[in-house]
Formats: structure tokens, C-alpha cells, sequence
């Protein structure tokens, strides 16, 4: 069964991390920016208040990446080398942020286990040490 959901089907999950984010503190007019991974898709939505303005869907989900890049088991270096070009050549079509406090929420089962270690906010240097880590694993 896929857990890829159309943006329709998210904005009810939008609507309840924006009110989350709200009564723990941010302000309203703070933007809140919701990532869902699926199989096949990333659907990112943003917006300020409980309904948002702007979403984008990528050709970034967690059984195409494994598909189109991973061809052995553990992947080799080179090959999550590719799948992380790919990934953040799909993310650069976002385009650059206009707010660089927006808050990033996720209804992902696959980041469960990250919120575990990482706690519940991840920034940009976590991510990246967490593609280190993986890289150097599968190096030995």
C-alpha cells in the first residue's frame, strides 16, 4: 500500500500542525511549512494561519529514490552520493526560502525514527551530519 496522499488530502493534516505551531508559541503570522514523504512524492505545503498557500509536489519519494539510485545492498557510497545530487537538485526547485524562521513540520512515518534521536526539530546541519553518517557507513 502506498502512502503517497495529494496535497488535498494533506491540507487537514496542515491545518493541525498549524494549530500546533500556533499554541506552542509561534507567531501568527509565522510561516509553517509541512513535509510529507510518500513512495513516489514529496508534497511540500506552506502557509501562514491553519491553510497554505503554496504547495509543491517533488519527485523525491522514499521507494523511487531506492529504485532509481540504489542498486545494491547496502547501497554503495557512490550511489547515495547520487541519490543526495538528486535529491537536492529536486529541493532547489523549491526555490530559496522567503522566510529562514519558518518552521518545518512533518506527518512522515519515515522521520518518526530521526524525531526519536534527533528530537523534535531538525536543522540543517543535523541533516546533513545525519547524510554524513549514512555516507561513512557505507564506506565500512
Amino acid at each position: 500500500m502506498s502512502n503517497d496522499r495529494s496535497p488535498a488530502e494533506l491540507e487537514f493534516d496542515f491545518a493541525a500542525v498549524a494549530r500546533v505551531a500556533s499554541e506552542g508559541g509561534s507567531q501568527a503570522t509565522a510561516l509553517t511549512t509541512m513535509l510529507h514523504i510518500g513512495d513516489e512524492h514529496v508534497v511540500v505545503l506552506s502557509g501562514q494561519g491553519d491553510e497554505s498557500e503554496t504547495v509543491h509536489r517533488l519527485d523525491l519519494g522514499a521507494a523511487r529514490i531506492a529504485r532509481d539510485h540504489f542498486h545494491h545492498d547496502p547501497p554503495t557510497s557512490r550511489e547515495i552520493e547520487r541519490a543526495i545530487d538528486f535529491g537536492e537538485e529536486e529541493i532547489m526547485r523549491l526555490g530559496r526560502p522567503a522566510d529562514v524562521t519558518a518552521t518545518l513540520w512533518s506527518t512522515a512515518p519515515a522521520l518518526r525514527a530521526w524525531s526519536l534521536v534527533s528530537g523534535p526539530t531538525m536543522t540543517i546541519e543535523i541533516v546533513e551530519l545525519w547524510f554524513q553518517r549514512l555516507a561513512s557507513a557505507s564506506l565500512g
